[in-house]
């Protein structure tokens, strides 16, 4: 049975990585183990969210954006069967389908200029 304390490690690159963040926090005659330890540690505060902020992805997925689309369609269906009463099923289906698109377009560049504006800030 192993130990689980034992860490093993292989590569030179890790192992100087391990002990330069060692020095650089002042671990000296601290185990591998207690170095890894502090080192993820140090890694979960810097990832930690700040309170009154959450995550989101850099990018808004296309099935969220379609469905947001057919949201706002469905908003204004009344008015779009209004005008466009006179058209056939088809091409009032032509049309509906064209506006989500771009609707769904516009959803996502205005998510994307609103997240690179936040990382600007921050």
């Amino acid at each position: 049975m192993q130990n689980p304390e034992k860490i093993e490690i292989e590569g030179l690159k890790t192992i100087h990585k391990l002990c330069k963040f060692g020095a650089d926090h002042n671990m000296e005659g601290c185990s591998f183990t207690e170095i890894v330890e502090h080192m993820f540690n140090e890694l979960a505060k810097a990832q930690a969210v700040p309170e009154g902020f959450v995550l989101v992805p850099k990018l808004l997925s296309d099935e969220l954006a379609d469905e947001l689309a057919i949201d706002a369609f469905n908003n204004i269906q009344s008015m779009f069967d209004y005008e466009h009463r006179g058209s056939t099923a088809t091409h009032r289906e032509e049309i509906r389908l064209r506006w989500c698109k771009n609707k769904a377009r516009d959803f996502q560049e205005n998510y994307k200029a609103m997240i690179e504006a936040q990382e600007q800030k921050g």
